[in-house]
């Protein structure tokens, strides 16, 4: 199998390289960059986060070929790689704003592949998204009589006494 780092390195052309082993190089580039750029960085025009929004930008056209060239075949397990990869740079880079995508896409090509890691992975990215809340409803922390009762009215809180 040939590697996409083979092509960075000039061994190769691009011709020789399945479009889902490019998607899953980017994506791995993708989440490395923002990784680099760090939690505290604000500036948008850094080096890392212009290289992670690039790399990004290279995963979703490798990924979207891969799809259509392959759709439930030879590299699929390539493509569904590429796929949780792209969930796990969305959380790197902080907007948490795609990876609901890539599961849905993720869970489609679940029913095409043999039970396997891939399967536990998307389980436990599923599962983190599930019990994670990013935009959690504001807690009544007033102690007034009022706001205790309504605090009981919350789906998933226990009762107060």
């Amino acid at each position: 199998m040939v590697a996409s780092s083979n092509f960075l390195l000039g061994m190769g052309s691009m011709d020789q390289i399945p479009a889902s082993n490019t998607a899953v190089f980017y994506s791995l580039l993708t989440t490395s960059a923002f990784h680099l750029r760090g939690a505290d960085e604000k500036e948008i025009d850094t080096e890392p986060n212009l290289l992670g929004r690039n790399s990004r930008a290279k995963a979703f056209t490798y990924l979207r070929k891969a799809i259509r060239e392959s759709p439930s075949g030879e590299h699929s397990q390539t493509t569904m790689s590429a796929t949780l990869s792209l969930v796990t740079a969305d959380v790197m880079e902080g907007s948490m704003s795609e990876y609901w995508i890539h599961l849905s896409g993720a869970r489609e090509m679940a029913g095409t592949l043999p039970p396997g890691r891939l399967h536990t992975v998307f389980t436990f990215l599923t599962t983190l998204s599930n019990t994670t809340f990013f935009d959690p409803p504001r807690l009544p922390w007033n102690s007034s009589r009022r706001t205790i009762n309504l605090y009981k009215t919350l789906p998933g809180t226990l009762p107060v006494r």
